[in-house]
This record gives structure tokens, C-alpha cells and sequence, in this order.
């Protein structure tokens, strides 16, 4: 997926920093070792591998303050992270991958953390590590019938749904998400290319490398490549990417042609070494980024470029992993594919930069999908989970619903309205006031796309039942 920037993927919500926040986040479980990470001798070993990185004179005091928050900050937009200054496990792992080593505490070395490895079937668990997945078909049991008078973008969907439809739909009714929104995220993101094991799409992030590694070997990133805002070329940091495989040549565009686009990452390998250059690559028909690895549950970047590279079981498990393991936002990205929140979904997929473009592109496709015969879970409306059962449909005229509404706005707009089930005009306002600082059309009304919003912002568990919500 083609993020603009990093900082453009940080949450508007700003970070709560108290005792246990400081450290808490990036996890789906419980990480903790053999020492406390809320001691100071662990807080002082972040801030001197902080120092040492990034060329820093953080005072080496073991108090988590500002100035370490702000430098962590830093250290995760380089290193492609959410931007939260909340030192977890990606972002402990990332500071010893550039050189921090392993924290120590007075009693000793702590060995590295990882990121938990539930069982499967568990809520928190990786759909590619699950069994039954292995075996379902890729392709769908009635494939899709094509017509040749019918336009580019309809005869994409219908070739993706023709490979991945069968896997595809399997997932989509677990997780109540329609087949067609998944493939019009894949026509978007990879367009007509097929997967051919060993040569999946690709695409080099040059700004990425340069974040990653470039800021601390700027002459050798110069000789090599170039971006938008560097060295005098045009445009934003994702746009104008060039490079070259020898100083001697000119620089030259690469982008679309995946020779190139390999090319490129070769170079960044012969650079920088594998592990660094495969973080700068999206890849697969989803188009995810290789430093997002370990959040949908590989143990490196070449794991999981090894995976993607096999076939594309991976590439769809991948897509269905990142979106509920994302924590950009509470509840992850699914949510927004549920209730065709393509804005929303593509603010955190895609990078607030290009929010209309990607949106809108997502939404085109999405129409077009919608009108195909599909037979693989196209309308999701089964409420199966792995290792749980869904929520049923929600009661928006409930009591309990209007109450939760109102709780809810109350904590993420500081307001003070009655908790008392009645949707009257006071609640209706603050529905339109939330809906407006949103970006949502501001009427009044809370349906599916108001509620993933607010759920987003922070309101907590909503109550179960059936039905619709119409103040």
C-alpha cells in the first residue's frame, strides 16, 4: 500500500502519556520480560540507544519526559512506525535493529521482545497461521463469466475474483466484510497484475529508505536515489522517485515497471543489507509494506517477503491480518470496509496526503464490483469468527444504544450530556457536532459509518440487539 509519509499516518487523537501508556501500546498481548520497561534503568537505555542513533543529547536519567517521548517520536516516523512517542515491542525491536542492542537493567541482559504468537483460533491470533485456512480453495467454486465489451476496471475485478474470490469469500463472511469492498482495495492497489510466485508486484518506497536508513548514510542514499523535497527535486516525498544502480549513470524513473522497481531494490540491498531494504517495499496484490511484518505475524521482513513471494494465499491472510491488527485506530481497519467508509479506510490504509484520490478510486471500483455476479460471501452477513462469535446487529433504537451514544460523545467532545437513553435535541447536536469534526455528512443521525467514527475516536464496547437508529 502507497503511504505518503509516516507523520501523514499518525492518528489525529493525541497520545495519553501516563505511567503505563508511555510503554503499553504495539502489542496485542503481554510482552514484558525479565525486567520492568517502566523501570529507570530501562528508560535510560532507551534514552542512550536514542542518543546514539539519532545524534542526540537526551539526558540519561530514566525519566520518560517530553523530550523522550518527542525523540521516540522521531526515531518510529524514520523507521516507518505510528508516530505515538509509545515505546512497544515494534518499536523496541526496531531500535535493536539499528544498532541499540539488547536492553540491560542492573540484574542483566533482557532478551529481546517479540510480538505474542497466540494460539490459533485465539481472538488475537494471525488468520495465515489458522489450519482450515490452508485449505480452502483460492479460486471461487462458480468463477465470474467475462464479456469482452465490458471496460478495463470490470475485467480486473473479475480476474481478481476468478483467483481469489474462493479464499477471499471465506474470510469476507467471517469478518463481515463484503467481497466486493476487498477487491476493489486490490484493484486499487495492484491493479490487472497476476501473481507469478517469485515475481509479486513490488514497489520501492525511495523516501522510506531514506528515512530508514539515508538520514544516517546520506552521501552514499545521494549517489543512488532521489525523491520529491531532496536535493532539489520536485514534489512530495512519495512522488518523483529515481534512482540509478551505478554513480556513473543518470538518474531515471522506475515506478510501473517492476524491472525497475526490483532494480531498485537490489541496490537498496547491496546498500543498506536485506533487512533494511525490505522494509521499504510494498508488495503483493494489498500492497503492504514490509515493516509491517511483525504486526501481522512474521518474525522478519524477509519471512514475510518470502511468504508473498510463494503465492498468493499470503497476500489475502495479509490483508485481512493488517486490517484488524492495525492499531492506527481503536478497532482496527475493518470496521470501515464494513460500513463502505472508504474515506476513513483509505485515511489510514493509504496516508491522509492522498485521502480523495485513493477514496475515491476505491469507491469506483467498489460500484463496479458491486454489480458482478459474485457467489463467494459477496453480501458478509454471517456473524462467524474464529474463536468467537461476532457481535449481533445492534439496536440503534435501544435505550442501552442511545446511552452508549451519549457516554460516548460525552468523552470524546468533553461535553456533558444526560445519560438517559432519550435521543432528544441536545444529543442530536452533539451527533452533528462529532459527524462535522469528522468529515461525515452532519445529520444528526448515528448509522453504521457515525458509529465505526466513534468507535475510531475512542467510544467504548457498544451494547448488542437488532435493528436501526433514527433520532
Amino acid at each position: 500500500m502507497r503511504q505518503p509519509t509516516a507523520a501523514e499516518r499518525v492518528v489525529s487523537r493525541p497520545p495519553r502519556f501516563g505511567r503505563f501508556d508511555f510503554f503499553d501500546n504495539e502489542s496485542t498481548g503481554p510482552w514484558r520480560g525479565e525486567i520492568s520497561r517502566i523501570s529507570p534503568d530501562y528508560v535510560g537505555w532507551v534514552q542512550s540507544s536514542l542518543n546514539r542513533i539519532l545524534g542526540l543529547r537526551l539526558a540519561v536519567d530514566g525519566i520518560a519526559g517530553s523530550a523522550t517521548r518527542s525523540a521516540i517520536r522521531t526515531f518510529q516516523r524514520r523507521n516507518g512506525l505510528a508516530a505515538d512517542g509509545v515505546l512497544g515491542p515494534m518499536t523496541e525491536q526496531a531500535l535493536m535493529r539499528t544498532g541499540a542492542g539488547n536492553p540491560t537493567s542492573a540484574s542483566g541482559t533482557l532478551a529481546p521482545s517479540t510480538l505474542p504468537a497466540p494460539a490459533a483460533g485465539s481472538a488475537v491470533g494471525y488468520l495465515k497461521d489458522l489450519p482450515e485456512l490452508q485449505t480452502i480453495t483460492l479460486a471461487p467454486a462458480s468463477p465470474v463469466a467475462k464479456s469482452s465489451g465490458w471496460p478495463g476496471t470490470r475485467l480486473t475485478l473479475v480476474d481478481i475474483y476468478n483467483r481469489l474470490g474462493g479464499l477471499m469469500g471465506a474470510v469476507a463472511r467471517k469478518t463481515q466484510v463484503e467481497v466486493a469492498a476487498v477487491l476493489a482495495v486490490w484493484k486499487v492497489e495492484s491493479g490487472p497484475y497476476a501473481h507469478v510466485p517469485g515475481k509479486a508486484v513490488i514497489r520501492f518506497e525511495n523516501h522510506l529508505f531514506y528515512r530508514l536508513w539515508g538520514t544516517a548514510n546520506e552521501s552514499a542514499y545521494a549517489q543512488y536515489f532521489r525523491h520529491g523535497g531532496y536535493r532539489g527535486q520536485s514534489g512530495n516525498s512519495w512522488e518523483n522517485h529515481k534512482f540509478r544502480e551505478e554513480p556513473s549513470q543518470a538518474f531515471r524513473d522506475f515506478h510501473g515497471k517492476q524491472e525497475g522497481e526490483y532494480q531498485a531494490l537490489r541496490t537498496a540491498i547491496r546498500l543498506a543489507g536485506e533487512n533494511s531494504a525490505l522494509q521499504c517495499i510494498s508488495i503483493g496484490g494489498p500492497q503492504i509494506l514490509g515493516s509491517h511484518y511483525a504486526l501481522i505475524g512474521y518474525r522478519s521482513p524477509r519471512e514475510m517477503y518470502d511468504a508473498f513471494q510463494a503465492g498468493e494465499r499470503a497476500h489475502v491472510l495479509g490483508f485481512f491480518d493488517y486490517c484488524q491488527h492495525n492499531k492506527q485506530v481503536r478497532g482496527g481497519l475493518l470496521p470501515f470496509l464494513r460500513a463502505g467508509d472508504f474515506r476513513s479506510f483509505a485515511r489510514y490504509y493509504n496516508g491522509s496526503g492522498q485521502v480523495d484520490f485513493y477514496s475515491g478510486k476505491i469507491q469506483e471500483a467498489y460500484d463496479l464490483a458491486r454489480q458482478l455476479p459474485l457467489t463467494a460471501g459477496e453480501t458478509a452477513t454471517n456473524a462467524l469468527a474464529w474463536g468467537q462469535e461476532w457481535e449481533t446487529e445492534v439496536s440503534r433504537t435501544s435505550p442501552d444504544y442511545v446511552r452508549w451514544v451519549q457516554s460516548s460523545l460525552n468523552r470524546i467532545l468533553g461535553l456533558r450530556l444526560a445519560i438517559d437513553g432519550i435521543a432528544g435535541s441536545a444529543t442530536r447536536s452533539a451527533i452533528r457536532t462529532f459527524q462535522s469534526r469528522n468529515g461525515l455528512t452532519t445529520d444528526g443521525i448515528v448509522g453504521p459509518v457515525t458509529e465505526a467514527a466513534l468507535v475510531a475516536a475512542g467510544a467504548g464496547p457498544r451494547p448488542s440487539g437488532g435493528g436501526s437508529y433514527v433520532p
